[in-house]
């Protein structure tokens, strides 16, 4: 896939991201607003660094909640995150706790995310992990093998590695954030890794953050087409949020609904955990006189596939894609909310 610029308060330098609290509170978090949300997880001080990372997980778990997920039969539930990149949704993941918090806020399940993308870093680093991957309380010291798994102490240690550890201690692109979450890593598209693994359809969410899939970037637009069409003809649950309602938002709909006849489950929405820091361009659009402005997870919706599906050729998806995508530029941008 193409790069793709996202809008975020860190900058490319890896500056780690302030970690929240370890304690897990007596009840689970309200997932109304930023305001509720850091009140109920005794967070003082709020920087929008802060905030901009932990949108990309709290716009997951409000919308699981909201779509039912919970409710699922399925105890174990894996996430993949498409067109995951290093410098926005793994950057999260390799330098604060933020993903460990679908753990906090969605118990009971247990969850892997599987971070998927060709801008993604296949060897994860190590850091404190700040959960026990064995009893979910506050870790003290890592894994001497992988440096990634943490644990309290000895006997959660050697639980955790006679239960599931040693299956992935060496790996490096896999590891245990809590006792609720794990995480794997794949350097690829999404169509590879759904063709490398197998996935359960009904305990599985597919999760695209601010992918610009309907943006009316050529390039960017025909790399999503093999996942596309993959997605459309099968019968995954995704979640996707947009940076923008004037193209991104209006751009992906428009080519769900007409190139790939799929239908919503989720009608476009505004989101309450979208990111604070908004990028906008230096000079207004000529015939509207509004800046264009991109804001990560803005807003989002989703929709699920369908197995009997019959969708063209890829060669042919990719030819109506480029097709579109100059009218997708000519979208005018709406004044920000």
């Amino acid at each position: 896939m193409a790069l793709y610029e996202g809008t975020f308060a860190w900058t490319e330098s890896g500056t780690p991201l302030p970690n929240i609290p370890v304690a897990v509170p007596s009840e689970t978090p309200i997932l109304k607003s930023w305001g509720v949300y850091f009140s109920m997880r005794g967070v003082k001080e709020v920087s929008p660094a802060m905030t901009d990372g932990l949108s990309y997980v709290l716009t997951l778990c409000a919308a699981l909640k909201k779509l039912g997920v919970s409710a699922w039969e399925a105890q174990h539930v894996d996430v993949i995150v498409a067109g995951a990149s290093l410098k926005a949704e793994q950057h999260v993941l390799n330098t604060c706790n933020y993903w460990e918090e679908i753990g906090v806020l969605l118990p009971n399940k247990s969850w892997t995310l599987h971070f998927v993308g060709p801008e993604v870093d296949q060897v994860l680093p190590s850091r404190m992990a700040s959960y026990c991957s064995g009893c979910g309380g506050a870790a003290t010291h890592l894994c001497k093998g992988c440096r990634l798994a943490g644990y309290c102490g000895a006997a959660c240690q050697v639980s955790d590695w006679k239960s599931r550890h040693k299956h992935s201690c060496k790996t490096k692109n896999s590891a245990s954030l809590s006792q609720h979450v794990s995480v794997k890593v794949f350097k690829g598209t999404l169509h590879d890794y759904l063709e490398k693994e197998n996935f359960n359809t009904s305990s599985t969410v597919v999760y695209g953050c601010n992918t610009g899939f309907g943006s009316g970037n050529p390039p960017l637009m025909e790399s999503w087409v093999p996942d596309l069409s993959r997605l459309a003809s099968s019968a995954f649950l995704c979640l996707m949020s947009c940076a923008n309602t004037w193209s991104d938002l209006r751009g992906e709909v428009l080519l769900l609904q007409t190139m790939y006849n799929v239908d919503l489950c989720l009608a476009p929405a505004s989101n309450p955990f979208k990111a604070v820091t908004v990028k906008q361009d230096e000079a207004p659009e000529p015939t509207t006189s509004i800046q264009k402005w991109y804001c990560a997870n803005y807003c989002l919706y989703a929709f699920k596939g369908d197995p009997a599906a019959q969708l063209p050729p890829l060669d042919t998806l990719r030819a109506q894609t480029e097709q579109v995508a100059p009218m997708f530029q000519e979208f005018k941008p709406t004044a920000i909310e």
